[in-house]
C-alpha cells in the first residue's frame, strides 16, 4: 500500500523534483550501507609497530579466508603482515597482495618479532598435524603471551601444539574428533575467546577480526608485556 502511494506521488512530480527524490534515496542507501549495515570498526586503525603472522596450509589453503583477513587488517589497522607456511614459497601468493603483506618460510621467522598470529583453516590443515616446527612456533608464541587466533579447521593446530588443553575451541566439524583427542573442547559459535586464544567459525572473519584486533592492542598496551 505504501509503495503504491509513493509511486503515485512520484509519478505526479515534475522532472527536476523526481531527480531530487532519486538523489535523496541514493544518499539514504549510501548512509545505511556505510553506517548501519557494517560492524562497529571505528576503533580499528591501531596496531602500530605490530607484526601479525598469518599461517596458511602448504596444500589447499583457503584463498577466500586469507583475502578477508588481509582486507580487514590492511584497511583498518597499521599492522605489518607476514604470510607463512612450512614451505619455502607459495607461488599462488606472488604478486597477489601489496607490500604490507610478505611471505616468509616458518623457519625464517623469529618469534621475538611476532606480536600475534592467525591460523587460517582449509582442507590442507590435516597435513600439518605433528609438525614439530609449527608446534614449537605456536608454543613459543603462547609462552611469550602473544594472541593466537584461528578460523575454521585451523583450531586443530592449536590443540595439536598442546596449548589448548581444557580450552573451548570453535572448529569445523571435520576436526572436532581430533581436537577432542588432543584434550581441547570443541564448541559451536561464531567467535570464542579464552585467555589469549580466539577461535572462530568459517564465515565469521569480520567478527573475529574485531575481537582479535582489540585483544592484540590490549597486549601491546600492557606495560608488563
Amino acid at each position: 500500500m505504501m509503495w503504491r502511494q509513493f509511486s503515485e506521488i512520484f509519478a505526479s512530480l515534475s522532472g527536476w523534483r523526481r531527480l531530487v527524490v532519486v538523489f535523496a534515496v541514493l544518499l539514504l542507501v549510501a548512509f545505511i550501507s556505510a553506517h548501519l549495515l557494517q560492524p562497529d570498526i571505528g576503533w580499528y586503525g591501531k596496531l602500530d609497530d605490530c607484526t601479525v603472522v598469518i599461517f596458511v596450509s602448504r596444500i589447499n589453503w583457503n584463498e577466500q579466508k586469507l583475502d578477508r583477513i588481509y582486507q580487514g587488517l590492511t584497511q583498518h589497522t597499521r599492522a605489518e603482515l607476514i604470510v607463512t607456511s612450512t614451505v619455502e614459497r607459495l607461488p599462488a601468493l606472488e604478486g597477489r597482495y601489496d607490500r604490507r603483506l610478505s611471505f616468509s618460510a616458518l623457519d625464517d621467522i623469529s618469534v621475538q618479532d611476532v606480536d600475534a598470529a592467525i591460523l587460517i583453516g582449509g582442507p590442507g590443515v590435516r597435513h600439518h598435524y605433528g609438525e614439530a616446527s609449527l608446534q614449537q612456533f605456536l608454543r613459543d608464541l603462547a609462552e611469550r603471551g602473544r594472541v593466537l587466533g584461528s578460523i575454521g579447521s585451523a583450531g586443530a593446530l592449536l590443540s595439536d601444539a598442546g596449548i589448548a588443553t581444557g580450552v573451548e575451541l570453535i572448529v569445523s566439524r571435520d576436526v572436532r574428533d581430533k581436537v577432542a583427542e588432543d584434550g581441547a573442547l570443541p564448541v559451536d559459535g561464531r567467535v570464542h575467546e579464552e585467555g589469549l586464544l580466539i577461535t572462530a567459525s568459517a564465515g565469521s572473519e569480520r567478527d573475529f577480526l574485531r575481537r582479535f584486533v582489540s585483544l592484540v592492542q590490549e597486549t601491546l598496551d600492557d606495560p608488563h608485556r
